[in-house]
């Protein structure tokens, strides 16, 4: 087909994508569960062909429906395949299927997989903690043979022991896949006249599919008619818009590059190859870029990056997957519901479009969802409870606060790294990236002190909300099963904790750490939110993950395994989850705001300016909706004076830490007058699924 395209025998490489789509299509069906599906599609190229097939149909000007129906193969099937469960978890599924022979069989295996798979998980994130104890150790000078010795021997035996779990793993799931092929139902793709009935007045739906060798944007209005446009196949263009998305997110968070730094290298080595590129950036930004990408190959912590460099490397990349004629047609919408796909599953498309200047969409809201067919899925249950929930006003909410020490076992102990309290704090505390949150001294995660004061916050602000019967539950109270009884029935969940990502090998193991049991590691997994939270939450309005890029996770094929997913499944209608690494202290105000935006209170009863966010004003009594509180909480954060956030430690002088005491200093050397004006303090958090109106 790519043969036939490039001969300009379009139609000719049409039907070869057809039919290639059609075989493909069986082939995925016919396979396992929901991740042996996505992993089929993945090796055999699925989404590939199907975005291909989007990109040709366009330029054959076929109907939109076909566009759309090849975007719908390309995008989020294992979110739909999730859906579909209807919040059922396998073994509900497998009771409605098998005989009782077969389901005491399958019960049996779900019974050895589960420990195996906690033993593999805990293995890893010990190797990671001493993988990150061995690289500071190595920064001392001199460097400490005998701890590198111990440190060494110590991974080795956990490496060892992980592969033995895994091997007694692989048989268990190779059995467990023939049983998911007779349990998982087969997923039902939705058609346009379905994808634009279910949208609101104002509403448009923008599906984006990238890939290598084309790039094409479907736009569905609420009313009217909807047109699919290529925005590029040329690979040279696609792959310089590919450098620039990696450079940018690596300039956003440089903390989450510290591991593809040689990635970033050949980006930058991709756009200063591009002569016409180079001139439109300027000197300037190609020496920014330089010296980041040398910071991040070194390891050396980056304070901050220029604006000029955000925008510049944000108009180019929309230059192409957001040209004037996509421009045009969202200028009117009054809500965006995008279906993200290749740069922007990383980078939130709110924040470029702030970055690069475009006015006539600075003013629109934005949320996501993992595909069209998804979403009309969420917007039919969210229907379907608002009618059987009455007034809501029985419904309560639910904040809480992750353990305070989560300990990881038999790691040795963080050595002296020779930096004082005020270098340490310039990194912050973050929640859940890798590299900050395991410089505990007892090489445990971090404590997250303002995810404390969050959740209480939260707590009081929903209380005063006359939501009554809220729950909080704290440090060593928010074990798992104390949340999964306590989530039941609320309309709003809150978390305030660390996020850990899976390894692709186990990529449903992405999670969010509650405090552990006797019996329980304390790990809320993605598998464990498909396997045990089935309808949990039904009726919840909206469930917020307050941790490091905790809306992120395992990328097979054309579906990200990640957080949101189980929550959706579980019968949430909308998260709120981060892109990248959250620091502690900003984090905590921006929930703080947020909450205050959506439920029409304050924290401070003497605050009655009014706030607004596009188009929507909010005040004590008038609560915004949701995009619009979470925007207007994010300038906030952004446009903090210093004597502000000082202002805020200050009321907190008695219960802050050492570590917070030292960056509070850090913030008074510098005298940044805007301290959180860059956007990896505040532009971290998305809402992902049907957020109300």
């Amino acid at each position: 087909a790519s043969v036939l395209n490039a001969l300009g025998d379009i139609e000719g490489a049409e039907s070869h994508l057809v039919e290639a789509s059609d075989s493909l299509e069986r082939i995925r069906v016919g396979s396992g569960g929901v991740v042996d599906r996505a992993r089929r599609s993945a090796s055999l190229g699925s989404s590939s062909v199907n975005l291909h097939l989007a990109s040709v149909r366009t330029r054959l000007s076929r109907p939109v429906s076909d566009v759309l129906a090849a975007l719908e193969r390309a995008t989020g099937r294992a979110a739909l395949d999730i859906l579909s469960m209807a919040g059922r978890g396998p073994e509900d599924l497998a009771a409605d299927v098998l005989d009782e022979e077969d389901l005491a069989v399958f019960k049996g295996l779900l019974d050895q997989a589960r420990p195996l798979t906690e033993r593999v998980m805990s293995a890893e994130h010990k190797i990671q903690a001493m993988a990150d104890q061995e690289a500071t150790v190595r920064q001392q000078t001199p460097v400490d043979q005998k701890l590198l010795d111990e440190i060494t021997a110590r991974r080795e035996s956990v490496i060892q022991d992980r592969e033995e779990a895994t091997n007694q793993l692989r048989p268990i799931e190779l059995k467990l896949r023939e049983f998911d092929r007779r349990i998982v139902p087969e997923s039902r793709v939705r058609d346009l006249e379905e994808t634009q009935a279910a949208l609101r007045p104002g509403e448009t739906l923008l599906v984006m599919g990238h890939s290598d060798l084309a790039s094409t944007a479907l736009l569905v209005p609420a009313e009217g008619e909807a047109q699919a446009i290529v925005l590029s196949d040329d690979k040279d263009q696609i792959a310089g818009v590919d450098a620039l998305a990696l450079l940018l997110a690596v300039a956003i968070c440089p903390d989450d590059a510290l591991q593809r730094g040689q990635h970033a290298a050949n980006a930058l080595d991709k756009i200063q190859d591009n002569e016409e590129l180079v001139a439109r950036l300027g000197e300037d930004c190609i020496g920014d870029l330089n010296e980041l990408v040398g910071a991040v190959l070194s390891g050396a912590h980056v304070q901050g990056v220029s604006d000029d460099l955000l925008s510049a490397l944000s108009r180019e990349i929309l230059a192409v997957l957001l040209p004037e004629q996509v421009r045009e047609a969202l200028a009117s919408s009054q809500h965006i519901v995008l279906v993200p796909s290749g740069p922007l599953h990383e980078l939130p498309l709110g924040l470029l479009i702030q970055l690069a200047g475009i006015e006539t969409l600075t003013s629109t809201p934005i949320t996501v969802v993992p595909s069209a067919s998804v979403f009309v899925t969420l917007r039919e249950r969210g229907e379907e409870a608002e009618d059987s929930s009455g007034d809501g006003g029985s419904v309560s909410g639910w904040a809480w606060f992750g353990p305070e020490e989560h300990k990881a076992q038999d790691t040795p102990e963080e050595p002296d790294t020779g930096q004082d309290d005020a270098d340490q704090a310039d990194r912050g505390a973050n929640r859940g990236h890798a590299m900050p949150i395991l410089r505990d001294s007892r090489g445990g995660l971090k404590r997250l002190p303002r995810s404390r004061t969050e959740a209480m916050e939260v707590h009081a602000l929903l209380e005063a909300s006359g939501i009554d019967g809220s729950d909080l539950l704290l440090g060593e109270d928010a074990t798992k099963d104390r949340v999964t009884a306590s989530a039941r029935g609320k309309r709003f969940v809150h978390i305030a904790s660390h996020a850990n990502l899976a390894r692709p090998e186990l990529p449903l193991e992405s999670s969010v750490a509650l405090s552990v049991d006797e019996d329980d590691d304390g790990r809320l997994t993605l598998r464990g939110l498909l396997e045990a939270w089935g309808d949990q939450l039904r009726g919840c309005r909206q469930v917020a993950i307050s941790a490091c890029q905790s809306s992120l996770g395992v990328k097979i094929g054309d579906s990200l395994m990640a957080l949101p997913l189980g929550l959706l499944h579980a019968g949430a209608q909308c998260v709120v989850a981060s892109q990248w690494s959250v620091p502690d202290i900003p984090t905590w105000l921006l929930m703080r705001r947020y909450y205050e935006n959506l439920l029409g209170v304050r924290h401070n009863e003497e605050d009655t300016t009014p706030r607004s966010a596009f188009g929507s004003t909010g005040a004590a009594g008038t609560p915004m909706p949701a995009p619009a509180a979470l925007e207007e909480a994010k300038l906030h954060v952004r446009g903090m004076s210093l004597q502000d956030v000082l202002g805020e430690l200050t009321e907190l002088e008695d219960d802050l830490t050492e570590e917070e005491k030292a960056y509070r200093d850090s913030l008074i050397s510098e005298a940044n007058p805007r301290p959180f004006e860059q956007p990896r303090q505040w532009a971290a958090f998305v809402l992902v699924g049907d957020a109300e109106e």
